[in-house]
């Protein structure tokens, strides 16, 4: 017995509605101290229209503050004292 066009259709159209959920990589989750840090700039970020002005405040201040909380909790090694 053969679907009809319709039949097809709808249950292609009921898929493709349906939420998919996102798959969070192993590699890529944060701890809750290190979203403490993240969410502080998390407004401001929100607040900043252009391309420049979020490379900025990323450059400049998040990236900066992760850093230096992985640096304490000795999770990046001092690299200046090393020779490549």
């Amino acid at each position: 017995m053969a679907t009809s066009g319709p039949a097809i259709m709808g249950q292609v159209i009921v898929q493709a509605l349906q939420k998919k959920g996102r798959k969070i990589s192993k590699e890529c989750q944060y701890n809750s101290e290190e979203w403490t840090i993240l969410g502080k700039y998390k407004e401001e970020y929100r607040k900043k229209t252009t391309h420049e002005d979020r490379d900025i405040l990323m450059r400049n201040h998040i990236l900066v503050d992760i850093f230096n909380y992985w640096y304490q909790r000795k999770t990046v090694r001092n690299l200046q004292n090393e020779k490549f």
